[in-house]
């Protein structure tokens, strides 16, 4: 047996027991800071939960915030380290004290936002917002750096490591370093000044990216795609390496199914809906329109935005619904089909062209067909194309939607041919317990 095989017995084992194993032996500890959320959110939090559960619990800690943890969606599983929260000074607990709904409390400029905004016209309502904004992204980062310099001078950290967000972590981890002296890593789940930002938060990210390249020790990638993208942008100054998204294989173990369609056929999407989706997964609506094929959409989505709500009202053949992670591979596991969308014609084409998001490896694992509808310039639709791992529809034309969904229904060797791809694709680039060693491996090298 050789290592990577006695590693995933391990994990397989601990899992079926249930209790977190850790299988990484890193030498440092680590301060992660995430202004953008933390697990048991989902979402990019869920890729932190499956890396850093392979972790030693003492390895790390988390400075993360506290508003975010109460207002967005849960859903997943929480780390065991011990969680700090900028917002709520002072506060240290273990994962268990937050188990009830009533341990978190939202912080003042959540309430501000929402105070502000409300009872004007459009216009003073965008104002009010984008001024907010602005005040939320400074307090940001004063609360993480004051937070973070008195978690810096009572514990003993080794390195910082910023999760990618609009800016406050990753602009407050650069001036704690420099305050400090210690080394950080940066870990980009998106593009940054690429992003859709507000106007302060856009003109930051154009001041302190080139810095934030400059200084940091390591920096981590999704995907080659990004990767060559600040490539292109910074050149070779900087040290960088992927570590792509990861999901556990063995959660779809003994869910999946051989591949036989029946009708109704299904097409399924899961998780959370962004800005950067909602215009594809409006195609797929309207790909619906006069379709003489026995076929439902099944949207598991935990935020749902207005227009989308709206528009559902003309469509009885899709079902909305939301679930918890723990669900996802029952659910993804028991589709047709497995859609992906990015959109077209948005106002943050880098985040597009580069973007790998989160659902994609849980899609790889199910043993079902992925429908890609995305422009061609998307890093997922060549990703697919050169791995063939999923069917990839890059034009707006409902009309080339209806015959995909068609041929992956119906030509059931193709999307087996597709399946069998993706399972080897996962195993290579998103397995969770062999990317967690991987990370580690950097790290232990700074």
């Amino acid at each position: 047996m050789s290592t990577e095989e006695y590693l995933l017995y391990l994990a397989l084992r601990s899992r079926e027991l249930g209790h977190p194993f850790a299988e990484v032996n890193l030498r440092k500890r680590l301060l992660i800071v995430s202004s953008g959320g933390a697990p048991p959110m989902t979402g990019g939090p869920q890729n932190l939960y499956n890396l850093f559960s392979r972790f030693p619990d003492e390895s790390y800690c988390i400075l993360t915030s506290y508003d975010a943890l109460r207002q967005r969606e849960l859903g997943g599983k929480w780390l065991t380290a011990d969680y700090f929260f900028y917002d709520h000074p002072g506060k240290i607990e273990r994962r268990s004290t937050f188990t009830r709904d009533d341990d978190i409390v939202p912080a003042r400029t959540h309430r501000f936002i929402v105070k502000a905004t409300s009872g004007v016209p459009q216009f003073g309502r965008d104002i009010l917002y984008a001024v907010s904004q602005a005040v939320y992204l400074v307090r940001s980062i004063a609360m993480i750096v004051q937070s973070g310099t008195q978690i810096l001078s009572q514990l003993k950290i080794d390195c910082l490591l910023a999760i990618s967000d609009n800016g406050p972590s990753l602009i407050a981890t650069y001036l704690m370093s420099r305050r400090t002296g210690i080394p950080y890593v940066l870990y980009f789940f998106d593009v940054y000044a690429g992003n859709l930002l507000q106007p302060l938060n856009y003109l930051f990210a154009r001041f302190f990216e080139p810095r934030l390249f400059r200084s940091a020790s390591l920096i981590l990638f999704t995907n080659d795609a990004t990767e060559r993208y600040y490539k292109r942008r910074y050149g070779d100054a900087f040290r960088s390496a992927v570590v792509s998204n990861s999901t556990f294989p063995e959660d779809y173990e003994g869910k999946r199914t051989p591949y036989v369609p029946r009708e109704p056929y299904v097409v399924v999407f899961t998780g959370n809906l962004y800005w950067a989706q909602e215009r594809s997964l409006m195609n797929l609506l309207r790909a619906l329109h006069n379709f003489d094929f026995p076929v439902q959409v099944h949207l598991y989505i935990p935020n749902v935005p207005g227009e989308l709500r709206r528009a559902l009202l003309s469509f009885p053949e899709v079902r909305l619904s939301s679930a918890p992670p723990s669900k996802m591979p029952d659910i993804q596991c028991r589709a047709t089909i497995l859609y992906l969308p990015l959109s077209w014609h948005t106002k943050s084409p880098d985040i597009i062209a580069t973007a790998t998001p989160g659902k994609l490896t849980e899609y790889l694992g199910s043993g079902r067909p992925i429908l890609i509808h995305a422009p061609s310039y998307a890093y997922v639709s060549s990703y697919a194309r050169q791995a063939g791992f999923a069917h990839v529809v890059d034009k707006e034309d409902p009309q080339i939607l209806r015959e995909s969904i068609r041929k992956l229904a119906l030509d059931v060797q193709y999307s087996r041919k597709l399946i069998k791809n993706a399972k080897r694709i996962l195993k290579e680039n998103h397995d969770a317990t062999l990317n967690a060693q991987k990370l580690a491996g950097l790290l232990n090298t700074l």
